[in-house]
């Protein structure tokens, strides 16, 4: 089963916030139900606020995420009957609202996330290149 877009918003940071239904039927009358929210981030100057991205600059940014990096979110509920499939949606779109959406949309935010997954690529850029060296390395 597809995704199902519920709800598309910029947020103030200049951040795409999209709600999707994820669910898929588990059994005859039962669901997984899913609500994954994404939050697409552009790698543009206007949304990663200079005095907050040190001495990271766009560019390396851009060579190591490309034009947008996505934060995604994930509510999961297994073995929900038909009959409360919709009604939980609401609920966890509700909650995320609630209780993510202020904090996703505060400027801070991209840019810890870039700076979070810029220290995971160079983490597993290191462990690769450990590991060819260890690949090369007879003993």
């Amino acid at each position: 089963m597809s995704d199902s877009i519920l709800e598309t918003r910029t947020l103030a940071n200049g951040a795409t916030l999209t709600l999707c239904d994820a669910s898929r039927r588990q059994a005859a009358d039962r669901w997984i139900v899913v609500l994954e929210a994404r939050v697409r981030i552009p790698t543009r100057g206007d949304c990663l606020p200079a005095d907050l991205m040190g001495d990271l600059s766009l560019e390396t940014v851009r060579n190591l995420l490309g034009e947008t990096v996505t934060y995604t979110s994930r509510m999961e509920r297994v073995f929900v009957s038909n009959e409360d499939k919709q009604n939980l949606i609401n609920r966890f779109k509700d909650a995320f609202i609630r209780n993510t959406v202020p904090y996703l949309s505060t400027p801070a935010f991209p840019v810890r996330f870039i700076q979070k997954q810029i220290r995971d690529v160079r983490q597993q850029q290191a462990w690769q290149a450990a590991a060819a060296d260890s690949r090369q390395d007879p003993d």
